[in-house]
């Protein structure tokens, strides 16, 4: 993105607004699909995909991001243009027969409510220590900073393979720039919200000890960034 943004700015295109398309996951894919021998055809890899998706595209300064598609295209047999066959993919964030939301569904959801407002992408500074992951894993590492509303927001996952369920509890470490007001941790898979203890002060950075780790993101703010329901 900061690439093309680099070009079409030289070129003087600097009001052109840079999308991203049609992109998704499946939750389920049939036999033959080439996501189908990797496992990555589950409910929760495509929510996982989802939700590192629009991370992504939003810290990277999308215009607009989209998720391929609403509903799985399940109520007839899907016609290809040389073939038919009895279900497609399963694409949508519900599902095609009963309509009933996923776990890509409840993501979204969840994504929405952290998203909006004024949020743009900071060089705030952030880093953190994952003694416990091997090294190639803490070098892979994803830490994204942002600004919300005018306050410090701090989001990182472990980029592994969707279809993999990783979350280790007390894992990480996190050293931000300043202490949070009411620091919360907010789980973007499963829409918790976790009140966190005062920080220490390491070398002095703010470090918020004992943090959860997985293959998703996960979003350390202050308490007044987010909606929060009962």
């Amino acid at each position: 993105m900061a690439h093309l943004r680099s070009i079409l700015d030289d070129a003087g295109f600097t009001h052109t607004q840079l999308i991203q398309g049609e992109a998704g996951q499946p939750s389920w894919a049939p036999e033959g699909h080439w996501l189908y021998k990797d496992g990555f055809d589950n409910p929760r890899a495509q929510a996982v995909w989802l939700l590192r998706r629009f991370v992504l595209d939003h810290y990277a300064g999308a215009a607009l991001s989209s998720f391929f598609m609403i509903a799985d295209i399940w109520e007839k047999p899907y016609e290809m243009a040389t073939k038919t066959i009895p279900r497609a993919q399963a694409n949508g964030i519900l599902n095609g027969l009963s309509y009933t939301p996923k776990p890509s569904y409840t993501a979204m959801q969840h994504t929405a409510a952290l998203l909006q407002g004024d949020i743009k992408a900071s060089n705030a500074y952030f880093t953190a220590s994952v003694p416990e992951v091997d090294i190639c894993a803490r070098h892979a590492l994803m830490r994204l900073a942002f600004e919300k509303d005018n306050k410090p927001m701090y989001v990182y996952y472990l980029p592994s393979a969707v279809g993999e369920e990783v979350y280790i509890k007390d894992a990480l470490t996190a050293f931000v720039e300043a202490p949070l007001d009411e620091p919360v941790l907010l789980d973007m898979y499963t829409g918790e919200v976790f009140a966190l203890s005062a920080p220490t002060c390491v070398q002095g950075l703010a470090a918020y000890e004992g943090l959860p780790l997985a293959n998703y993101p996960l979003v350390l703010t202050e308490r007044s960034a987010i909606i929060l329901e009962d």
